[in-house]
């Protein structure tokens, strides 16, 4: 899960190791990303210029051999909760 503009090296890397895992464990591999930039929403001054457009990011990330590609639009109701999550996902 993650916001994955582009697909550089270090992403190829993590990518290709989801895919040996889940072929390993039979299983389909699955990237998850967001649209537009979670920062867009909760703090537009600060989020970066994407290089990708979705349907590229797609293909780009199909092509290291994910199986699935689950596109989250993100919201501006998610802005309250935003905070709460990355509370509980730190402790």
């Amino acid at each position: 899960m993650g916001t994955f503009d582009g697909v550089h090296r270090g992403h190829q890397a993590v990518l290709a190791e989801v895919t040996r895992r889940a072929r390993a464990g039979k299983l389909a591999s699955v990237l998850v990303t967001f649209e537009p930039h979670p920062l867009a929403v909760v703090n537009p001054a600060a989020a970066p210029k994407l290089l990708t457009l979705a349907a590229e990011k797609e293909a780009l990330v199909q092509a290291q051999g994910i199986d699935r590609f689950v596109l989250m639009r993100s919201r501006r109701r998610w802005r309250s909760s935003i905070g709460s999550v990355r509370r509980t996902a730190v402790r």
